[in-house]
């Protein structure tokens, strides 16, 4: 059984004993001080590097600072079942029992201090540490804010009557002939056929008509003519690929990662594919929303169409990303936001990331709102310099295919870290060993006692060397199926406002919800994913205005 397979098995039980853990928090003050004298001192000096909001680089993200984040645990879920140390893999990994986890790495606690935090959770696990909930905005006057054009329900203007009742052909030509008269203007003269054929295919397909489509087109006196060639062109599939661009453009479509070294990224073609055949179909357009925030948790009739919903995804998996996995990954979060603002809502949502937008009504407890959805997805990663293959691509196929994939891409992960591990260790080894040969030479020849063997940078190249080769001989044996390059869903939390933007300045925490002038929708309390589904709901919900405008 894996480790996190473990984790979950264990985060089954720990749930039932979470109550009991807040009462212990607040209502043993023998208990909190044991804490503040035992347990505290020894996770800001040995834990809070990799697992607090402050960490250069968060592990697992465990967040082991505030006492929520130490319940909810990491990745796998809780890692302490309060009351219950053998039972809590906290403990297991401070007693270095557990060969695949064993913390702090490589420098074990004292004794004392392992027994100081298992008597700490046979005590409850009390912890007097709080985090504060954000407080109602109130730099808005919502009531005045709302009263604003674009945030009004939409309504049918009555169609204008014109002077010219002959030239309007739609209700839509009443309102152009309207602006004609208002500003003394008058309509051009009604095109040729062959000038018409042309414009209508070039503004449809993006390419001129052939030849004999124009004189096709020319000959056809009947009525429907013009909607024959109308209809001819919305079936072609350069419709959907003349229109789909205009989309792909918006959300900054690109075949590589867009970071300093632009890598590779892997099936994100499927999601280009997705878009023209979306346009092509005539999809409409609050599924197509939907599908592309949260496809991954949308009902699907058939195999094919869950694999075309998870594809849809990628919308949010080619977010702006960085030479390194983890690094800078809440500037990722905020081209996501920045993105689905502009394209989706028509709102530059992401000057709330650093102080209360200046000019439309969003203060920063909404923007990290949606940080917190965001945050709670899982982004596909591609491959780099170091990392040589693409992380958290998502299996498609039959569940057999999936599983294999997933075996396949776990085993290259770690082929990929263990290479990694080895490259800094043999860099390591080489730049000590350096230093040693010029201390030896200034100090001449000496008798050195007998020790044990001791590991080289050639060992260390050597097995370097075997993991190149073990990866080489296992990207020949890819199994059957395919992978997309989209998102899934990660660890569902609640994201603290950073204070002018920067993440190692944290303020309170903020529930995730919809942005406040648009309704300000907070999740269910029963919901335990990552309020992506919701989020797209609210968007696509008729009662917002923005969507159907933008």
């Amino acid at each position: 059984m894996s480790l996190f397979s473990r984790y979950i098995l264990l985060a089954m039980g720990a749930v039932l004993c979470l109550g009991y853990a807040a009462r212990a928090a607040t209502s043993d003050p023998a208990g909190i001080e044991f804490f503040e004298k035992n347990i505290r001192p020894v996770l800001a000096d040995r834990c809070y590097n990799c697992h607090s909001a402050k960490a250069e680089k968060l592990k697992g993200k465990l967040l082991l600072d505030t006492r929520a984040g130490m319940l909810a645990g990491g990745e796998g879920g809780p890692v302490i079942v309060p009351g219950d140390p053998e039972k809590s893999r906290l403990i297991t990994a401070l007693r270095f029992g557990d060969a695949e986890l064993q913390m702090p790495p490589k420098h074990q606690l004292a004794r004392e201090q392992i027994a100081a935090f298992e008597q700490w959770v046979k005590m409850g696990a009390p912890d007097p540490r709080t985090e504060t909930v954000a407080a109602p905005v109130d730099s808005y006057n919502w009531t005045e804010a709302k009263k604003f054009w674009s945030f009004q329900p939409i309504q049918n203007p009555p169609v204008p009557q014109v002077a010219d009742a002959r030239w309007p052909l739609t209700p839509v030509d009443h309102f152009l002939m309207a602006g004609y008269q208002e500003h003394r203007l008058h309509p051009l003269a009604a095109a040729d056929r062959r000038t018409l054929i042309r414009r209508a295919t070039y503004d449809l397909t993006g390419l001129p008509p052939a030849p004999d489509d124009v004189e096709a087109f020319v000959a056809d006196s009947s009525p429907d003519a013009y909607a024959k060639l109308i209809d001819r062109l919305l079936a072609s599939p350069a419709y959907g690929e003349k229109w789909g661009r205009y989309w792909l453009d918006l959300v900054r479509y690109a075949d590589t990662s867009g970071c300093n070294s632009d890598f590779p990224i892997p099936d994100i073609y499927k999601y280009r594919n997705y878009i023209i055949r979306s346009f092509n179909e005539d999809k409409p357009y609050d599924a197509f929303l939907r599908e592309q925030l949260a496809g991954d948790l949308l009902p699907a009739a058939d195999a094919n169409e869950r694999d075309q919903h998870i594809i849809a995804t990628g919308y949010l998996a080619i977010a702006r990303r960085f030479g390194s996995r983890n690094a800078e990954f809440h500037l990722t979060i905020e081209d996501t936001i920045d993105n689905v603002g502009k394209v989706m809502l028509g709102l530059s949502a992401n000057c709330a990331r650093c102080h209360d937008h200046k000019f439309d009504p969003i203060p920063s407890s909404d923007y990290y709102a949606l940080y917190g959805i965001f945050d709670s997805t899982k982004y596909a990663f591609p491959g780099t310099e170091i990392y040589k293959h693409p992380k958290d691509l998502t299996p498609l196929g039959t569940p057999q295919e999936a599983k294999a994939i997933r075996d396949y891409a776990a085993k290259l992960a770690e082929l990929d870290d263990r290479a990694e591990k080895l490259l800094r260790e043999r860099d390591v080894l080489a730049s000590r060993e350096k230093v040693n040969e010029k201390n030896a030479s200034a100090k001449g020849p000496t008798t050195a006692p007998v020790t044990q063997p001791v590991r080289t940078s050639k060992d260390a190249a050597a097995e370097l060397a075997l993991t190149k080769e073990e990866t080489r001989q296992l990207e020949m044996r890819p199994p059957p199926g395919e992978t997309a390059f989209a998102v899934s869903e990660g660890t569902p939390h609640d994201a603290k406002i950073q204070l002018k933007g920067n993440p190692a300045d944290l303020g309170a925490v903020v529930p995730r919800h919809f942005l406040t002038v648009l309704g300000g929708q907070t999740l269910p309390s029963s919901e335990r994913g990552s309020g992506r589904l919701e989020l797209a709901q609210w968007i696509t919900d008729p009662s917002n205005p923005l969507a159907a405008r933008v």
